[in-house]
């Protein structure tokens, strides 16, 4: 479950968030105490954590959400209004409150991830590869780039279901370089013909895991 809301003008937006979120809740689960605390989620500043308390008297989170970046929301609603969202099941679903896809990968390989895919392997490389936004958790010490690509037919397709044929498997040739050299998952989000590259990493450092 995701919830975007853009907040009319003068209107404190994370005050804002921490009410609906607590009416959520309350309303949900009236008989269950319940905290938000800080936290950090991709393209949100500042972001919070919604925790429940369970039955054998331990928190479980079930709910983040932050104050998106104006950055995110300019992109679609130029001059950015303030606008606040939340996702159910899990702090990774915060991202989603955002809706820009992630590359996730640790920070030590963002140039070697930048080489390889810039390197023009494939059947159809990439016209343009751009980074449109950065972000790193402190807290679960994770850095993520949002990445987006651009394929253009040659000169010598004319045939969309060619083109597409050739998108495809240039997305599965950078995904099996991809996991050839980090430790991670792959999934490709498509339309027209744009792309973007999601990775979750498989491995991360001790200090990672905490």
């Amino acid at each position: 479950m995701e919830v975007l809301r853009i907040m009319p003008p003068g209107e404190d937006a994370e005050k804002d968030l921490k009410r609906v979120v607590g009416d959520l809740l309350t309303n949900l689960m009236p008989k269950r105490k319940w905290r938000l605390l800080k936290d950090e989620f991709p393209f949100t500043n500042p972001s919070i954590q919604a925790e429940v308390m369970d039955d054998d008297g331990r928190y479980l989170e079930v709910l983040g959400g932050g104050v998106l970046l104006p950055s995110i929301v300019s992109s679609a609603m130029p001059p950015p209004p303030a606008a606040a969202g939340g996702a159910a099941a899990g702090a990774a679903g915060a991202t989603a409150a955002a809706n820009p896809p992630s590359v996730w990968a640790l920070g030590k390989h963002e140039e070697g991830l930048l080489t390889l895919l810039r390197g023009g392997g494939g059947p159809l490389p990439a016209a343009e590869i751009n980074i449109t936004d950065k972000f790193y958790n402190n807290r679960l010490n994770k850095y993520s780039i949002t990445l987006r690509f651009l394929f253009k037919p040659p000169p010598s397709v004319s045939d969309p279901a060619v083109f597409s044929n050739l998108t495809q498997q240039q997305m599965q040739f950078l995904s099996t370089a991809v996991c050839e050299t980090f430790p991670t998952e792959v999934t490709w989000v498509v339309w027209e013909e744009e792309a973007i590259l999601l990775l979750q990493p498989t491995a991360y450092t001790q200090a990672e895991q905490h």
